[in-house]
């Protein structure tokens, strides 16, 4: 817990190497930047998270503990889960708190949030899964109560989850870059695919592909491009639950690669569009702001830079800008 809390206190924005050679705006969209408040923003959102989905685990085994005999298996499981409960909500507080305190720069964002995802809140938020699991199956199959479970664990794998996007996204910048030629046709496909098979909705998006007849190949490392494409077209999709167009097109400009995604969906307003990119800034359900904190910073280790377009109504344009190979 100390280290995790003195790793997380130097949390600061990763000042790119390539900086003046990035322009800060293209076809009027704006560049994506983590804001100079990253810490500011991470301790607002980070309790709201945490908070919002331990809330039904809380409350569902506190409603077990008090109707269940004192030393049955549920009440036992039960207690587990709000000690483990009241814990996290411990540790958000003395993360917070180390976060709003003064301190020094020091590690770069990716490295304090891969310490986050893989410390002690990821710990608990596993243990919460695996009590959650417990308890339903500890719940006779004709209780009522059973059914409510489902809604617990659901919360719990969601801690997980960010708690591994969270590591995730801190480990990147970890791993050297292996880059190769990348056939954008095949990348983006398969991204695609990868999308619409984990939204609901996928069957009323339709999706269109134009590739420039000199944008098709890509000079960069497979598995970060590939994960940042997929984490805009997540997005995509989620801004669209009522069905809508996706465009995808590739362009070279003075040997630069621009890869243009644009949806249809609900769009952002003005102030949301400044706030999005730093982790955990989100305005999607249930979303934690970590895929496009992940593609920006898999544009920004390419020497590269994302880009954001948007109003209320009208769709959102994503533009992942790669420069031309050196």
């Amino acid at each position: 817990m100390v280290r995790s809390l003195h790793l997380i206190a130097a949390l600061v924005a990763l000042a790119p190497a390539a900086e003046a050679r990035r322009p800060a705006t293209i076809d009027g969209l704006r560049r994506v930047r983590v804001r100079p408040t990253a810490t500011a923003v991470v301790a607002d959102h980070l309790p709201h998270l945490v908070r919002n989905a331990l809330m039904p685990a809380g409350g569902f085994a506190h409603r077990v503990v008090a109707k269940s005999a004192v030393h049955s298996r549920v009440a036992r499981i039960g207690n587990g889960s709000l000690r483990t409960v009241r814990r996290m909500e411990r540790e958000v507080n003395d993360l917070v708190a180390a976060l709003r305190a003064p301190a020094p720069r020091g590690r770069p964002m990716q490295r304090v949030l891969h310490s986050l995802g893989r410390g002690s809140l990821a710990q608990l938020a596993r243990r919460l899964e695996r009590q959650s699991t417990d308890l339903h199956a500890a719940i006779p199959k004709n209780d009522p109560r059973r059914a409510e479970t489902a809604l617990v664990l659901d919360s719990a794998r969601r801690l997980t989850t960010l708690s591994q996007g969270l590591a995730r996204l801190g480990a990147a910048d970890r791993q050297p870059l292996r880059r190769r030629s990348v056939n954008l046709d095949r990348a983006l496909r398969r991204a695609a695919r990868q999308a619409a098979a984990s939204s609901p909705d996928s069957s009323r998006v339709s999706v269109r592909l134009s590739l420039g007849r000199d944008a098709r190949q890509a000079w960069a490392d497979p598995t970060r491009l590939g994960q940042a494409l997929r984490a805009i077209l997540d997005n995509a999709y989620r801004a669209m639950p009522q069905g809508g167009t996706l465009q995808v097109t590739t362009e070279t400009r003075r040997g630069a690669l621009l890869i243009r995604l644009t949806d249809s969906g609900r769009g952002m307003s003005g102030d949301q569009l400044r706030a999005v990119g730093s982790p955990l800034v989100s305005f999607t359900p249930d979303g934690h702001g970590l895929g496009l904190a992940r593609a920006r910073a898999a544009a920004e280790a390419h020497g590269g830079a994302l880009y954001l377009g948007s109003e209320p109504g009208a769709g959102t344009t994503a533009l992942f800008w790669l420069p031309a190979r050196r």
